[in-house]
């Protein structure tokens, strides 16, 4: 039974408040918090000014004490209905969930036989996360047989392009997400990556993030001086997809344009994500199923507001054979959750990067699991 809850003001990786939850039982203290993107989709959960969120809060908290910690899709209905804000729903909603399963969250749906994603790492940055490209994330995938060997592989990856761009005086830094950052456009970003994931085992995939980069019509491109067409955007996309193999791309367009990724699923054979195109939203889901337009879905508990509803959506995309990837945000905390999230779901792939503590925490989390549990194995990912 819920006997007390309380929000602690903390702070992400980009220095932004945000909420720790802490709910109290007759079993402990469970606490929970959440990451937020700096690349955020139309279509989110809503979030809500900090000062609002706690003074909404402290008037409905109570309503919340003696409820069961185990029916936590009955807590997350009950958050839901007082519109507090996903920057405060989705902690309350991992605090009630860690309560329910004695912090083990990955035995929230399934008690055996796990499923461990492949970790998909952003080691070259651009967009709004930093850099000179418009692509915002350049990204590594290990085809590995264990969870550890997959962790090292890409660990490998992004010692060995810092090295590389010291070596030519061309790094700029890390951006938000721990990736590096070099004054070069994106070709030649794919050169390098191309070379160095070939090395270690792994293959590409890229994150257009292209909502960003849509203005007026058009898909921009400055360090390459191009503007392109929905039309010359696909060509685009295709011809990188051809030259460096690439197996992973997610938002190659604008958050609306459900026909174009259905014309890109159509003539390549990758798996096509959608993150800003879904939100992690049932609803967007539905529609990108009914065009045939992704083969993917980036999953972010705080898009959604509540893990009730992050697993609807999953179990939506798990009915239809799309694959799910679990992903951190841009604005991390060092809770490690979305790990647990990961392996209760089955997800195919996990997307938190590698190059910064909050990051590599949930990495870690994942391999202590791997260590732990008897019976596991890799997920099946067809592209990779």
């Amino acid at each position: 039974m819920i006997k007390d809850i309380q929000l602690v003001k903390i702070y992400n990786s980009r220095g932004e408040e945000t909420f720790k939850a802490k709910i109290s039982t007759d079993h402990g203290i469970f606490e929970g918090s959440c990451g937020t993107g700096k690349s955020r989709g139309k279509f989110e959960a809503p979030r809500l000014p900090t000062k609002v969120v706690f003074e909404k809060f402290l008037k409905v908290k109570k309503t919340l004490f003696g409820l069961d910690e185990h029916d936590w899709e009955i807590f997350d209905g009950a958050i839901k209905k007082h519109m507090l804000g996903s920057n405060i729903t989705t902690p309350l909603s991992i605090a009630c969930i860690r309560a329910a399963t004695n912090n083990d969250a990955y035995k929230l749906l399934k008690s055996s036989d796990y499923s461990f994603p492949y970790p998909v790492a952003n080691v070259i940055g651009g967009g709004v996360h930093g850099g000179a490209t418009s692509i915002q994330e350049f990204l590594v995938i290990p085809r590995a047989k264990t969870f550890p060997d997959a962790v090292s592989m890409v660990v490998d990856v992004w010692k060995e392009i810092q090295k590389k761009m010291k070596k030519l005086g061309i790094i700029a830094g890390k951006n938000d997400e721990g990736a590096w950052l070099a004054r070069q456009d994106e070709i030649k970003s794919l050169n390098m990556l191309s070379e160095i994931a070939d090395a270690n085992g792994c293959v590409i995939g890229l994150d257009f993030a292209a909502t960003q980069i849509y203005k007026h019509g058009r898909y921009i491109y400055p360090a390459l001086g191009k503007k392109y067409s929905a039309e010359e955007q696909l060509d685009f996309v295709i011809h990188l997809a051809k030259v460096y193999n690439i197996k992973y791309i997610e938002d190659p367009f604008h958050e609306n344009a459900f026909e174009h990724f259905s014309e890109l699923r159509k003539r390549l054979n990758a798996l096509i994500v959608g993150d800003d195109l879904y939100c992690s939203q049932v609803k967007r889901l539905e529609l990108g199923i009914a065009k045939g337009s992704t083969n993917g879905i980036i999953l972010k508990p705080d898009q959604a507001g509540t893990i009730s509803d992050i697993c609807a959506a999953a179990e939506l995309a798990k009915q239809n054979t799309i694959a799910r990837i679990v992903s951190h945000r841009s604005g991390e905390t060092c809770d490690a959750f979305i790990s647990d999230l990961a392996l209760t779901l089955g997800a195919e792939l996990i997307k938190c990067g590698v190059g910064s503590g909050e990051r590599i925490a949930k990495l870690n989390r994942l391999i202590e699991l791997w260590e732990t549990l008897e019976s596991r194995r890799m997920s099946k990912v067809n592209f990779f």
